[in-house]
């Protein structure tokens, strides 16, 4: 009998130890009843009551057992159910990263294409503004070049001119000072003469 409800307990899922101890319990009480009736010279009647007794504690025992058996049952079937409903939530998550990853991923993409656009349309302009000053500075360079060669035929002109006016003013010096010497040296042939006509009557005078 112990090892039917030993086996009992363990068939509800009772650990070994707990269920030997509870085992051990129900037949300590057992012999203690057994011993009570031995002490009081039981009758027939007495071993059938006890009998008894034990029929209806085992079935109270069976009962629950069962009951524990039941409780376990539903418990794993909520773990069960539990379990399911996080893998569930799980694959939900699952599917919400990988469309989130995707929408990332296409905004990356547009992103790319729009950055590769800008870039182009930055690379024409600055193609476009090489040419221009390429451009501005050829004809820069061309104007520079008229220029100079319209100053440098400036500067010819009135070189040219300045040493015409320079030599003919050095020539009207040049007649002007012959002028003056002339006319300094008749000056003073004539102061001369005069000196000498002075003299020679002044001696003329004395002679007398």
């Amino acid at each position: 009998m112990e090892l039917d409800i030993f086996e009992a307990f363990r068939a509800a899922g009772v650990p070994d130890d707990k269920a030997r101890g509870a085992v051990d319990a129900i037949s300590g009480l057992i012999d203690r009843r057994y011993a009570l009736h031995a002490e009081q010279l039981a009758t027939r009647a007495d071993v059938a009551g006890v009998r008894a007794d034990l029929e209806r504690l085992r079935s109270e025992l069976t009962a629950s057992i069962g009951g524990v058996g039941a409780d376990q049952e539903r418990l794993r079937g909520e773990l069960t159910a539990s379990i399911g409903g996080v893998g569930a939530g799980q694959e939900r998550l699952r599917g919400e990263l990988t469309a989130s990853i995707g929408a990332v991923r296409a905004d990356l993409e547009r992103l790319r294409g729009e950055l590769t656009a800008s870039i182009g349309a930055v690379r024409t302009d600055l193609e476009r503004l090489r040419g221009e000053v390429t451009a501005t500075a050829t004809s820069l360079r061309g104007e520079l070049a008229t220029s100079v060669t319209s100053i440098r035929g400036e500067l010819t002109a009135t070189a040219t001119a300045l040493r015409g006016e320079l030599a003919a003013g050095i020539a009207g010096v040049r007649a002007e000072i012959a002028d003056a010497k002339s006319e300094t040296i008749r000056w003073s042939v004539g102061s001369i003469f005069a000196s000498v006509g002075m003299f020679a009557a002044i001696t003329r005078l004395l002679a007398h």
